[in-house]
């Protein structure tokens, strides 16, 4: 999508790559949704409910006892790398730290709160129908907690942090590590001071009281031995003693995984009795997400930002996915060697450094297989379940792995508290279909669960029940008001509808009702409704064959005389239109205008109402073709005119030469006046049901700078920062123009190679991003013009007319603005140093 216009073409779905970030509609850049990302989340939640479900018919899926990794350990790991990932992501560029550190403060303590009453004994087992806390026995952590830990530092470093790094890296194999060394420093201290208190930490004998109502030591009291210091074993490690001297012990989780080991009882791993002889330890609490473990795992939320950083600078696939690759074995191997070493066993409950490293390579090896899968070959559908719930991770966390649901549903039974709908289902359904309770359980949790999440999380997304409407803050889903685009909703479905330009719109509509058309070329300023008028004329010519359209990557492979030029491009078409911008191949643009004209000329056009014999090309940006492409359009455009007619858009006609002038028809488009604005404005909101106080669209229009696109999406930004509007509603400016504002303030504070280094960084990432190199020229230059003293703005402005022209000959625009700001800082510090020495 980076060939065409992206104000013109964003995709309706798009949606923030984070989970809970409110996003202006005008956002730079305009991304998608990493589909990856959800997926993985999905899944993991998936696994969540797998492992608690069904763990207990397969203990080898379950928590490990003690040392080792089963499947249940990879679960928290996983949620740790996508909450780190996120934060970089959702951190990409921050506006306001204070307004950034109290969201993050807000959904630190959202998470706190559900993770009390989830998991700190007030949300009970599915089967206890009676409901009670005793405050005594209240569980201070848990996974949320956890969760909410490791976000809380995490966020702040990458708030804090944001000016200490550049945004362009060198190409050094670890500029990456450099530039956010201060994460690494974070990290690093994190697992020094848990390693020191792992193993430095003197661990006394101590007691405790069974709680165990089951137990035949319920009420006892009970000593274990212990006096060492760097011991591992379930009784006597530092993690086990800190949440005791701290927390307290009736404060921890009651049925650890060791109650499985060996030691505890006979039919291990399953869970069981406890045996006679086991020691006195195996009835005692232990809090696997406890304060020291909690600590050590706010560095597998580092290394998931790591990963996110890796999105944000590195813009190739192959590129990407060989450092994720290659840092997911490191860890790997660095962790397996721990483990079988014995100097740090792999250990889920203590949280252990080799644990660390291996799930962390785990998380690392299966986003990359994730994001290979679906964000490059787009291997969407089979992951869609796994989509639609990571898109709703909180909501089905909630109602679905801690049970909220299944509890509700077994309030209500037959006769005995037992017989419930889901005791039912899994009886009937599932363990008598197969004989065997394991494997029941196993496709009850699958299909009855997992699957049905999937599958209510889709219709919550899509028909926004009152169901999602309630739990909207808990899923983190980003406040979308509409689907698609105002830009593109309120778009003229055909000539008739257009509200302005109805002038020539209806001079087109009688045009085509001929038998034929003529080319046409389209030109006027940026946002004055070129496209709409274009559409609009598609739809009239070939029906609603013309709004069934796929984008592709085309390649073609071109012989240039001596040699084979290999040429790829990105086009919309449909049957019966093509549509793309030449000007992107560059210097290649002439061989792009003779393929594509030739391959439309060569297949007959698919005429849906049975009339027109010829297809439509249309091209945009023509007045940045190069002379040799305008001279071959010419050319082509008269041998192939039988069967395919051009429609040519532009912003200027005044670098279109006469020669293709004069063979269309020209139809000036003006920028629309600020009335005709307003009325389009007002028939947006009316449809919208929104209530707009007086003047209020007058504002926007006026600050449009009579750009009908840029005028819609300010009022659609306006209605996702604040609604019911107030009549003095601040409009914001487009993203792009505070950032360029930036970069102004940025150039007059410093004038040096580092300063025009990074200046050029920032000036790339606004091209790639679509906006016109001329439109950023300008707007530099006005915001120049304002800090700037009066006696420079003269030759400041020759310059900027000079490297304009310069620009407009070349090919490679970011040259010419880097040339622009070069030459400006040489002036002003020639200026700065004869005034003040």
């Amino acid at each position: 999508m980076a060939e065409i216009k992206v104000e013109e073409r964003r995709s309706h779905d798009e949606h923030l790559l984070v989970s809970g970030e409110t996003a202006s509609t005008q956002s730079l850049p305009a991304k998608r949704r990493l589909a990856s990302l959800d997926i993985f989340r999905g899944l993991t939640v998936a696994l969540m409910i797998l492992v608690d479900d069904a763990g207990g018919d397969w203990p080898a899926i379950a928590h490990a006892p003690w040392e080792g990794c089963n499947l249940a350990d990879f679960v928290m790991p996983f949620f740790l790398f996508i909450v780190g990932v996120s934060i970089a992501l959702a951190f990409k560029r921050i506006s306001n730290k204070f307004e950034a550190c109290k969201k993050v403060g807000f959904r630190t303590c959202k998470l706190l709160f559900w993770g009390l009453v989830l998991q700190g004994g007030f949300s009970h087992a599915p089967d206890q129908l009676t409901y009670g806390v005793d405050v005594t026995m209240l569980r201070f952590c848990g996974i949320l907690q956890r969760i909410a830990l490791s976000y809380l530092v995490v966020a702040l470093v990458e708030i804090f942090t944001k000016d200490s790094h550049d945004e362009n890296l060198s190409t050094g194999r670890f500029s990456i590590f450099k530039s956010y060394y201060w994460h690494w420093i974070v990290g690093a201290s994190v697992l020094v001071i848990y390693l020191a208190a792992l193993y430095g930490t003197f661990v006394p004998d101590w007691e405790f009281i069974v709680v165990d109502k089951d137990s035949t030591l319920y009420g006892k009291i009970q000593s274990v031995q212990c006096g060492v210091r760097g011991k591992l074993n379930p009784p006597c490690n530092a993690v086990g003693y800190v949440d005791r001297q701290v927390l307290g012990i009736n404060h921890m989780y009651h049925h650890p995984a060791w109650r499985r080991s060996k030691a505890c009882t006979s039919v291990s791993p399953y869970e069981g009795s406890l045996r006679q002889d086991a020691p006195s330890w195996c009835h005692a609490p232990f809090e696997p997400e406890g304060l020291l473990s909690s600590i050590s795992a706010i560095l597998s939320t580092v290394i998931g930002v790591h990963f996110g950083h890796i999105i944000l600078h590195l813009k190739g696939h192959s590129a990407r996915l060989k450092h994720w690759i290659s840092t997911g074995l490191a860890l790997l191997t660095l962790g397996l060697i721990l483990h079988f070493t014995h100097l740090m066993p792999l250990n889920k409950q203590l949280y252990s450094f080799s644990y660390i490293c291996v799930t962390s390579s785990a998380a690392a090896l299966v986003f990359s297989s994730l994001y290979s899968l679906v964000d490059i070959l787009e291997w969407k559908v089979m992951f869609l379940p796994l989509k639609w719930i990571g898109m709703n991770a909180m909501l089905v966390y909630v109602m679905g792995a801690e049970g909220i649901l299944a509890a509700f549903f077994n309030g209500w039974y037959y006769r005995d508290p037992r017989n419930t709908l889901i005791n039912w289902i899994r009886e009937h359904v599932f363990i008598r279909v197969w004989h065997s309770k394991r494997v029941g359980v196993l496709l009850y949790v699958i299909f009855a669960e997992i699957l049905f999440w999937g599958l209510v999380t889709e219709t919550e997304e899509e028909d926004d029940s009152l169901f999602s409407r309630h739990f909207h803050c808990l899923s983190q889903i980003p406040p979308v008001v509409s689907k698609m685009l105002w830009v593109d909703k309120y778009r003229p479905k055909s000539l008739d509808k257009v509200i302005v330009h109805e002038d020539i719109a209806q001079n087109l509509r009688k045009l085509v009702t001929e038998q034929d058309c003529p080319h046409l070329l389209f030109y006027g300023p940026s946002g004055s409704g070129k496209k709409t008028l274009i559409m609009a004329l598609l739809k009239q010519i070939y029906g609603a064959s013309a709004e069934k359209v796929k984008v592709e990557n085309r390649a073609w492979k071109v012989d240039a005389g001596s040699r084979t030029i290999d040429l790829e491009l990105t086009t919309l078409s449909s049957t019966n239109h093509v549509e793309l911008t030449p000007s992107d191949a560059g210097f290649q643009d002439r061989y792009i205008v003779q393929e594509i004209i030739k391959e439309m000329a060569k297949n007959r056009p698919i005429d849906t109402k049975g009339k027109k014999g010829y297809k439509v090309l249309v091209l945009n940006e023509v007045d940045k073709l190069s002379r040799e492409a305008q001279h071959s359009l010419r050319r082509t455009m008269e041998k192939y005119s039988s069967s395919c007619r051009l429609i040519l858009c532009c912003n200027s006609s005044s670098k279109v030469t006469e020669a293709i002038k004069s063979r269309c028809l020209n139809v000036r488009i003006n920028a629309p006046s600020q009335e005709e604005i307003v009325k389009v404005l007002e028939f947006i909101a009316k449809k919208e049901s929104l209530q707009m106080p007086p003047g209020f669209a007058a504002r926007i229009a006026e600050k449009s700078n009579r750009s009908l696109r840029r005028a819609i999406l300010s009022l659609e930004t306006c209605r996702v920062q604040n609604y019911p509007f107030t009549a003095n509603q601040v409009i914001s400016p487009m993203d792009w123009e505070e950032y360029v504002a930036e970069i102004a303030t940025d150039i007059m504070k410093e004038q040096s190679p580092k300063s025009l280094f990074q200046v050029r960084g920032k000036m790339y990432e606004l091209l790639i991003n679509c906006i016109p190199p001329e439109v950023i020229l300008k707007k530099l230059l006005h915001e120049l013009l304002k800090r700037l003293d009066s006696e420079l703005k003269l030759e400041v402005c020759h310059w900027a007319a000079y490297y304009e022209h310069r620009m407009r000959l070349g090919q490679k625009a970011i040259f010419h603005i880097e040339a622009f700001v070069a030459k400006f800082m040489s002036i002003y510090k020639n200026f700065l140093i004869s005034t003040f020495g």
